[in-house]
């Protein structure tokens, strides 16, 4: 009885450190749009995790605390749930309470897995359910039953309709069922895909913060099966900069970070005792993970940004390799693995997530800080999501209309928005330059031509049009040929909307990093504006102190700032007449200026 309890008091030891970790605000990646489809009521992005996003309704709705804290936290409760899991898997596996408990502060306090554990994340609940799968099993092999095996079809439904990667653990596991129990496995896939009939009740609540139209059959396979990506691409991109062979090798790289996975696995393969059918399931299922996976995978992971993105999707084979490996502990004597769950845990600690509860917060509020009757074209993951999370969750500048620029490209969006902002025209059903039926962007903007026009995130390249944009903030307001501009009132009120400056500098290919990144070009680009007016005032001085002061504040304080800064520095040094200040900027610029930058030689006469 004691044994049995090791994974309950694993679970809760390990609901208590991720509590007491969690993340206080908005993560990176997909939180906020997962945030705020549960906020408002919406449809989360293909293929809709249904359960995930029930159960981030319940917390939503909790009239306690902060939003973000309850959303996050449901993260902590699916994190314990795979540690107790884990624990008793291995304990039945290896008869040892100790080197399950071991398996779980392993798996546990590793650092990918633990920053799953404490955001709004679909991975958390992923790898619970996974880790449900192979517990569910093991206690169906140890006394076989129609029921038992019930459980390992409903615990495999559930996983595969959250998440399809799933497929590769349930597959291979659920074929020791043999063909005497198959009927009770599918029966119980069954049973648990039924939260997939909860993805047409979130399509039917129109809110700009859904995805997709699941509420026709076309629809509701279009998002089951995530065609608008590619079914098991992680974007929907027509090159491919993935591939089994970089995947496979990121994932190499990945388990040497995370600390012992590799060789607790070639210890597996090296022990006797181990049954041949247990060691060809955990072959199987990750090669699936990894190299079919991988074969699919196309973002370049050369990339960190992208690199972290792929990661997520290694704590699934992570979590088959820690149980894999795990049962080798046994052969260990009992003080050794008291000594190795104590290190594992000691090293755990050191390395845990810590998270900045205020900088993508800050930064979706300095997006959304913009007049009330503006219209918000945004661009990109990080810009679209944090802000949909303040103004849904946070209740924050709800008056502002802002629609995503590569989601007006679908059809099912246009007609959603235009129901739900009824003062938004669109001359059409979908933005596309060229296909029947489309509008253009020079169309949409002269529909919506009597509101003021801002770009966050840049705009989606494809079909240009003449502009100038102007910075406001983080974003850029947009102005059309001959349309007038006030520039005092412009310096006066970009001065109130600039964003505070960063108090961090984030690891990189991390999204608070791109979150600073933006923080602190906003800041600067304010200073290059106040430049082109004084050129085009024949080098107004008034206008080029401005310039030279945003600049200079820029570079005196920014950790790493851009390239361009520095040019841009250097040309209003000069033109101020301060040579030395010049000479100083252009060697910086030259430093880490593009090769392809044309003025090059000029700038490098000047600095020399």
């Amino acid at each position: 009885m004691t044994a049995r309890l090791t994974a309950w008091v694993g679970f809760f030891i390990a609901l208590v450190t991720y509590a007491v970790t969690l993340h206080l605000g908005v993560p990176g990646g997909d939180s906020g749009e997962l945030m705020s489809a549960a906020c408002a009521g919406g449809l989360a992005h293909p293929p809709g995790y249904p359960l995930h996003g029930l159960v981030l309704r319940l917390a939503a709705w909790l009239p306690v605390g902060d939003v973000f804290v309850r959303l996050n936290a449901t993260s902590a409760l699916f994190g314990a749930a795979t540690v107790g899991l884990v624990i008793d898997t291995v304990r039945r596996w290896t008869k040892s309470a100790v080197v399950g408990a071991l398996a779980g502060a392993f798996f546990g306090t590793t650092p990918h897995v633990w920053n799953a554990a404490t955001t709004t994340e679909v991975f958390a609940l992923h790898g619970a359910l996974v880790a449900l799968v192979v517990w569910a099993t093991t206690w169906a092999l140890e006394s076989p039953s129609p029921r038992r095996w019930l459980l390992v079809g409903v615990s495999g439904g559930l996983a595969m309709t959250h998440h399809p990667t799933a497929l590769f653990v349930v597959l291979p596991v659920s074929m020791l069922a043999g063909k005497t129990w198959w009927r009770s496995v599918l029966l119980g896939v069954a049973l648990g895909s039924t939260p997939l009939v909860l993805l047409p009740l979130f399509s039917s609540v129109d809110t700009p913060f859904s995805w997709g139209d699941a509420r026709t059959v076309e629809g509701f396979l279009t998002h089951v099966l995530r065609r608008e990506y590619g079914t098991f691409r992680l974007a929907s991109r027509d090159d491919s900069g993935g591939g089994a062979l970089p995947l496979l090798l990121a994932f190499l790289r990945f388990e040497v970070f995370e600390a012992a996975a590799i060789p607790m696995l070639a210890a597996l393969v090296a022990s006797r005792f181990v049954a041949r059918r247990f060691v060809i399931v955990t072959v199987v299922a990750l090669s699936g993970s990894l190299v079919l996976f991988g074969a699919l995978t196309n973002l370049p992971l050369d990339d960190a940004l992208f690199l972290q993105v792929v990661q997520r999707f290694f704590l699934m084979p992570h979590l088959v390799l820690c149980l894999a490996g795990a049962v080798t502990l046994a052969k260990l004597p009992r003080p050794v693995s008291a000594l190795l769950l104590a290190g594992l845990l000691v090293v755990g600690i050191v390395r845990h997530p810590r998270h900045d509860a205020e900088l993508l917060a800050t930064y979706g509020r300095a997006v959304l800080n913009l007049p009330d009757d503006a219209l918000v074209l945004t661009q990109g993951d990080l810009v679209t999501d944090v802000s949909r999370a303040v103004q849904a969750c946070a209740k924050e500048h709800q008056s502002l209309r802002v629609i995503d620029q590569q989601l007006m490209t679908f059809s099912w969006y246009v007609a959603r928005v235009g129901r739900v902002m009824n003062d938004v025209h669109f001359p059409g059903a979908r933005w596309h330059p060229r296909d029947e039926g489309a509008f253009t962007l020079q169309a949409f903007l002269d529909a919506n031509a009597t509101r003021p026009i801002f770009l966050c995130g840049g705009l989606k390249p494809g079909d240009p049009v003449p502009m100038r944009l102007v910075p406001y903030g983080v974003c850029e307001r947009l102005l059309r040929p001959n349309e007038p501009f006030d520039d005092e009132a412009w310096w006066s009120g970009s001065a109130q909307l600039a964003p505070a400056a960063p108090l961090t500098q984030s690891p990189k290919g991390t999204w608070e990093a791109v979150a600073e990144r933006d923080l602190w070009n906003a800041r600067a680009r304010r200073g290059l504006t106040a430049l082109e007016v004084a050129i085009a005032r024949s080098d107004d001085r008034r206008w080029l102190d401005r310039s030279a002061l945003v600049l200079r504040e820029a570079v005196a304080n920014d950790p790493h700032p851009e390239a361009a800064t520095w040019k841009n520095l250097g040309i209003t040094e000069g033109r101020l007449g301060n040579t030395s200040a010049m000479k100083a900027a252009f060697e910086q610029y030259l430093r880490e200026a593009p090769s392809d930058d044309p003025q090059l030689p000029s700038i490098r006469a000047l600095a020399q």
